[in-house]
Parts: structure tokens; sequence; C-alpha cells
């Protein structure tokens, strides 16, 4: 079928072509709309982020860094995910997560969202003389 007549000087339309323009007018006025809606300026973030988080995660990064993301992308729809679990970040669907600095695999890109911090286990002399004295992260199941 063809659309458009083109000669060395102008380009028009046919019968087809100015009915297809005709009924699918609409349709292509609101695909066009849409590509505009989400489409960015130079230097602007659209689009959705989906992020993973651990539980513990939460009130450390997430709470204080989220309000200032959104502020300077308001264009991008964040999801966050809390799961106590470590996951695949590429195998799940996830644009990228949150973790601790040696969890993170050697073919993965990190960015600190924080100040670097500790955590310290702290219990009455009494509770860790009946349970034990954790040497290691590891040991943290000992306490619960």
């Amino acid at each position: 079928m063809v659309l458009l007549m083109r000669t060395t000087r102008s380009v028009s339309l046919t019968d087809s072509g100015a009915r297809l323009v005709e009924e699918a007018g609409p349709g292509v006025r609101l695909a066009l709309t849409a590509l505009t809606n989400v489409s960015a300026q130079p230097g602007e973030a659209v689009g959705r982020l989906r992020l993973s988080v651990p539980a513990m995660a939460v009130p450390f990064v997430i709470t204080p860094v989220l309000p200032t993301f959104r502020e300077r992308h308001p264009r991008v729809e964040v999801e966050v995910v809390i799961e106590d679990r470590f996951v695949d970040i590429v195998a799940e669907g996830y644009d990228a997560g949150v973790r601790l600095s040696e969890a993170i695999e050697r073919d993965m890109v990190q960015v600190r969202l924080t100040h670097a911090f500790r955590f310290v286990v702290v219990g009455a002399p009494s509770y860790l003389e009946r349970h034990g004295t954790p040497q290691k992260p590891e040991d943290r199941g000992m306490l619960l």
C-alpha cells in the first residue's frame, strides 16, 4: 500500500495515506503526547527506579536520602521493596540495592549514600554471661 507520493519537489499523501491519517490521527497524537510525557530533557531523569532494601537500612539510608533524591528528580517513580533476604538484583529485575560494602560482588558498581558508620553489639553483662559474647558478626544469631 502506497501512503506517500514523492516527487523531486514535494511529498504528498495518497488517498490511502490521507485515510490513515484521518483514522489513526487521534491515536498518533496520543502516542506523541505519551512520548513527550516520558521523554527527558537533557540532564533530567525520568522513569521508574526499583530498589531492593533490607529493613535495617530504611532508617539509616532510605529515610535520609530519599527526600533529597525525590526533590532533585521529581519525574522518577521510586519503588522501594523492603525484604530481609539477599536478592539477586539483576535476575530479579531491580535497578539497584542497598547493601553493606562487604556484601557487594566484585562486578557490581557501588556508590556510597551515607557517611561510614559502624554497628556495635551492646548487652548487660549478666545477659552476655548467660548467652555468651559474640566475637564476629556471624555470631549475632547467638544473641537472639
